[in-house]
């Protein structure tokens, strides 16, 4: 019986090295796709920050556009825009509609990250906000 015990030594220098590449492989993959989720979390607190809009119900689609610049430049989030200023206030991710006493705002965008070398990762977001005015 003390010989089986004696032999086993533990891990061999080539699996500490796996282990230790794979330790670096994750920790990379949070680092690089940790901060855009941590941005989307941000976009999503910005709509919801529109339950405390005061008189929401009479400001157009472009104020709130604009409104929702400011805040994206406040938060310096870059991978969104509320309106491309090149296409005008139209374009861009942000989708407005006003109907009755109901305001959707609908968001859908796209971000590329480099991992590695001539690796990317593509993560897509679609979040939604309603809100009925009072």
């Amino acid at each position: 019986m003390k010989t089986r015990i004696h032999k086993q030594r533990g891990m061999t220098a080539i699996g500490w090295v796996i282990v230790l590449l794979l330790i670096a492989f994750f920790t990379t993959l949070v680092l690089r796709i940790g901060p855009v989720y941590l941005e989307n979390y941000q976009v999503k607190s910005i709509l919801k920050g529109f339950d405390e809009v005061a008189d929401l119900s009479s400001k157009s689609k472009s104020q709130i556009k604009v409104m929702i610049n400011n805040k994206l430049n406040i938060n310096s989030i870059n991978t969104v825009t509320a309106y491309d200023k090149g296409k005008g206030k139209s374009a861009g991710d942000f989708t407005i509609t006003k109907q009755d006493k109901k305001l959707s705002i609908d968001i859908k965008y796209e971000v590329r990250k480099k991992i590695f070398y001539n690796i990317d990762v593509v993560i897509s977001f679609e979040e939604h906000y309603d809100t009925v005015f009072h």
